[in-house]
């Protein structure tokens, strides 16, 4: 029970301590309730004036910190992935084998990546490869045949003509068949 007295905890905890110190102060002054409690209204108004007056630099360095993250990143969406990229690259590559690694580096240079983009995008259609490539063999089949039994010599250059004609012939189907996917759509 000892433990637990009054005094003990006074010299346990020195917050308890001035605590108790104060109250007995106040009952050796015999100060009446009514000016402790002013007392304590006082002290209130004073601790809410220090926070306050902390608080506001405070905020205001939050609203500037909070700009700031807003305004500047670490990195930009480009970098992350040009970063990922390299990172995957170096990968893959430790499990080809040297030529493989050599061919690897020639194909995903970033020219001939960019090259390869745009002309996959506007030259090198599958419709217009799919429809030149399918022309250019059956009509130079049918040309080599006939140029065979007739005796007639065959020009090669039939051959780059066929695979235009072909490739416009595939690009002007894949156009009508977007319109009218678009027409349907609507």
């Amino acid at each position: 029970m000892s433990e637990h007295s009054p005094e003990h905890l006074a010299h346990s905890s020195p917050e308890v301590g001035h605590i108790e110190h104060q109250g007995k102060q106040l009952e050796h002054n015999e100060v009446s309730k009514e000016q402790v409690e002013r007392q304590q209204h006082e002290m209130l108004k004073q601790a809410e004036a220090v926070i306050k007056a902390e608080a506001e630099p405070m905020r205001d360095m939050a609203a500037e910190t909070a700009d700031q993250a807003t305004t500047t990143t670490p990195y930009t969406g480009r970098e992350v992935r040009a970063h990922t990229y390299k990172h995957n690259m170096q990968r893959v590559r430790r499990h080809l084998s040297a030529p493989d690694k050599v061919l690897s580096k020639m194909i995903h240079n970033p020219i001939v990546d960019k090259v390869s983009e745009v002309s996959g995008k506007t030259v090198a259609r599958p419709s217009g490869m799919l429809g030149g490539g399918l022309c250019a063999f059956l009509a130079t089949s049918i040309l080599v045949s006939y140029t065979r039994h007739n005796g007639v010599t065959y020009n090669y250059g039939v051959f780059i003509v066929f695979f235009v004609g072909g490739y416009l012939v595939g690009m002007t189907i894949e156009l009508l068949l977007s319109l009218t996917h678009r027409a349907k759509k609507s």
